[in-house]
């Protein structure tokens, strides 16, 4: 219990000096804890643990949409005589509001898993890709997540977030090598590239947010280890577009604005063909952008009003040939793969950067400042 999680604390910062910051109460505990439950064990896990080591951020598990019934019974407490299961299903609103009044003093970060799908049932590439990105941004519960954090004054700490995840290498232990499961695709890698962009524009809000990557872990652990041995870590275009994404971000974001901006449609309605992220720091502005057109490239300029060096930017590329491309097929050959990063100088012209994106693209760019 609690003071495990001390002990935990105590050899983990104090004896070792770690210095790990952040602490999460259980994970997605919504699944057996009703919620004045979880708010109660909050309270005493938290005062356990800050007494050991004050300066520890406690994270306490949120919820981001409608869950259970859950009857999980495979969970068991052999310390505990007096725990029964129970059959349990939670609502965003009541178990928020129940950590908030009870156990609002006790943590500094509430944590919602945000998983975006369109759903199970089999549909092209192209359909998957654009269901995914209108639910990224009209089904997206991360807005909902930022009024419960801030009326709390709490931050929010992403701890698992993907998207399609359930269409990746299923955990079975006989599990075979995959072949085009879309979660491993480039449309997969530009909809989580999206996706991260929706958690940053809570920058002021947001804390920090981990991708659940397992199933990439899992390809590996399932393989044959002789499969292993052919070849290094096999590199998805989700990898690479984190990539783009950790190489241009700033310490400070940037207000951006897609000017004369094509539309594309949705059941839900329309949202922009490009989309655009700046950042910089103390040598450089960053830019990332996303074409979310499925078929067409598009002219993109990259002006800003910052006093600027004015040369060449580099530019950091994720682009495929579909957007079903994916590395399965080079992994342990001898052929390249098939969706890589890619670098560019581009020069500067009167008024900016001039970018042609292809269509389902990515870029990073790169912007020296005057020195």
């Amino acid at each position: 219990g609690a003071d495990r999680a001390a002990r935990w604390g105590r050899e983990a910062n104090k004896r070792k000096d770690w210095k790990v910051k952040y602490w999460e109460i259980g994970n997605e505990v919504w699944i057996w804890l009703k919620p004045e439950e979880y708010a109660r064990y909050v309270v005493e896990y938290s005062k356990a643990m800050k007494e050991v080591d004050p300066s520890i951020q406690i994270i306490a598990c949120g919820l981001s949409e409608k869950v259970g019934p859950f009857n999980p019974t495979w969970l068991k407490f052999p310390d505990d005589p007096t725990w029964s299961r129970e059959e349990v299903s939670n609502e965003p609103g009541a178990w928020n509001r129940a950590l908030m009044d009870g156990a609002g003093g006790h943590f500094d970060c509430i944590a919602p898993h945000i998983y975006i799908e369109p759903g199970d049932e089999d549909m092209s590439a192209g359909e998957r890709f654009a269901k995914t990105n209108a639910a990224i941004e009209f089904a997206n519960p991360m807005p909902a997540q930022v009024e419960w954090a801030k009326k709390g004054g709490k931050k929010i700490a992403v701890s698992e977030w993907a998207a399609n995840f359930r269409q990746s290498v299923p955990v079975l232990k006989d599990a075979k090598a995959p072949t085009k499961m879309y979660y491993y695709s480039l449309g997969n890698g530009l909809n989580t590239a999206f996706l991260f962009g929706k958690i940053l524009e809570a920058a002021g809000t947001t804390e920090l947010a981990i991708l659940h990557d397992l199933d990439d872990f899992m390809t590996l652990w399932n393989w044959p280890k002789a499969e292993l041995a052919k070849e290094g870590p096999l590199l998805h275009p989700i990898y690479h577009a984190m990539k783009i994404w950790g190489h241009h971000l700033g310490k400070t974001s940037l207000a951006s604005q897609a000017k004369n901006c094509p539309t594309l449609k949705s059941e839900k309605g329309n949202y922009p063909v490009i989309l655009t992220y700046g950042s910089e720091d103390e040598t450089n502005v960053y830019v990332v952008a996303i074409n979310l057109d499925p078929e067409s490239s598009h002219q993109v300029r990259i002006a800003t009003e910052l006093d600027l060096a004015g040369g060449s930017a580099e530019a950091t590329w994720l682009k495929g040939s579909g957007l079903d491309s994916q590395n399965f097929a080079s992994w342990n050959g001898a052929a390249p793969q098939e969706v890589a990063l890619t670098l560019e100088a581009v020069p500067a012209t009167e008024g900016g950067w001039l970018l042609a994106m292809p269509a389902h693209s990515m870029v990073g760019l790169t912007i020296p400042k005057k020195r």
